[in-house]
């Protein structure tokens, strides 16, 4: 397609971030053999809010990955399933995202030998293998599933490596990178001692606690090395798991808390969970498992407004001023940044990047790089894990480009 000159909108030239503008997630997933339930589920109208209306992101655990390093689909679905699913996403504002994880359905069992072929004897081919099956079905990013029972020592250093490589590959492209996590700091692969490894590369972290993970939970785990804080071993509470990430170096907003979506856990106190959530001193979003919500709480309307009321919290009514351009008339608009997303109005089709760089003109990230239709887009850009200091937005298209500074203030 031929370029254009660069007519735009572009919301979003003089921005100051503030403490208060937090971005929580509310994220879940769509297992293979429960497609037709979670794409009911994404349509459903519980009433006054429905998923539709909360989400931030959907998780397709549609893919395996293979010993050398590539991807496969699960048989149970195709791209047909992701596209219907991507077609509704984006009328939703709601990221998807390609999950894999390191199951079969075939023969249930959680294969970290599969794992670490891919990651840690073919770390590249693997990389390109989700990068290049994330761009080919235009999905919003990667997460990443793959879990090992036992400690795994031996392979923290090979997944740190895995983690940056996909990290800085997507980030350039404007795609995002969550991970999930066990939450035990010293059992499993992996776990929480290796949330350090991923600063600056992931865009979330998902803790599978799941059914034991809630703030009045007194369960302890033994054995491991040390106690984290003066309330001994219990890794199960909201708030410890916060805590965890923040000492770690993460930003507030990295790590969301697991919670159950099905009718044999903690149906009757979902909403004192999220409340939990709501009450914590740190911005923490939550992972839902799974998009089912087979859960007769998770199927009504006053659930997901508390889930709303999460997700808001702190930054739907920060205004943020933002100058035109001088190719544009001289004048100003406010608009509201939340979930971590900006707009641009394009005004005539065409090509156009837009890019972020730091104060020295190196190339920070590529927030989006396609040719764009007129009218309203949004896109999606992490914030939360840039360091304060002046970076530069620049939208470029054919011969014509604008740039404007950002100062970041956390």
């Amino acid at each position: 397609m031929k370029k254009h000159s660069l007519f735009i909108y572009f919301f979003l030239f003089l921005i100051l971030i503030s403490t208060s503008i937090y971005a929580r997630e509310v994220l879940s997933w769509v297992p293979p053999y429960s497609v037709n339930t979670c794409y009911s589920t994404l349509n459903a109208d519980f009433g006054t809010y429905s998923p539709k209306n909360v989400m931030t992101g959907l998780g397709l655990q549609f893919w395996r990955p293979t010993s050398s390093g590539g991807l496969v689909y699960e048989v149970e679905v195709d791209d047909s399933d992701v596209n219907r699913f991507r077609e509704k996403c984006t009328e939703y504002g709601i990221k998807l995202l390609l999950c894999v994880y390191n199951n079969n359905q075939q023969d249930p069992g959680w294969d970290w030998n599969l794992a670490r072929s891919a990651f840690r004897n073919n770390r590249t081919n693997f990389v390109n293998a989700l990068y290049d099956e994330c761009k080919r079905l235009n999905l919003d990013g990667v997460d990443i599933d793959l879990e090992g029972l036992g400690g795994h020592d031996d392979d923290r250093q090979a997944f740190a490596l895995f983690i940056k490589e996909l990290g800085e590959k997507l980030r350039k492209e404007g795609l995002w990178l969550t991970v999930d996590s066990f939450h035990s700091p010293c059992y499993n692969a992996p776990n929480m001692a290796w949330w350090g490894d991923w600063v600056g590369y992931v865009d979330y972290i998902h803790s599978m606690g799941y059914a034991e993970l809630w703030e009045n939970n007194n369960k302890t785990l033994n054995g491991c090395p040390s106690d984290p804080d003066e309330e001994g071993n219990r890794f199960f509470k909201y708030s410890y798991q916060s805590r965890y990430g923040l000492d770690a170096g993460l930003s507030e907003t990295v790590v969301s808390v697991g919670m159950p979506s099905s009718s044999s856990w903690g149906d009757g106190y979902v909403e004192d969970h999220i409340l939990d959530v709501l009450n914590l001193d740190s911005p923490t979003g939550i992972c839902i498992w799974d998009f089912t919500l087979e859960g007769s709480r998770w199927q009504q309307s006053s659930t997901w407004e508390l889930a709303k009321r999460l997700v808001d919290l702190d930054s739907g009514n920060t205004e943020i001023i933002i100058t035109q351009s001088t190719v544009q008339p001289q004048n100003y608009a406010l608009v509201s940044l939340s979930k971590n997303q900006i707009q641009l109005k394009v005004e005539r089709q065409g090509q156009y990047t837009v890019s972020l760089y730091n104060a020295s003109g190196q190339l920070y990230q590529t927030i989006g790089k396609k040719d764009y239709n007129c009218g309203a887009h949004i896109l999606p850009v992490s914030y939360c894990s840039m360091a304060n200091g002046v970076y530069f937005i620049k939208i470029s298209g054919d011969k014509t480009s604008v740039s404007q500074k950002i100062v970041v203030n956390y």
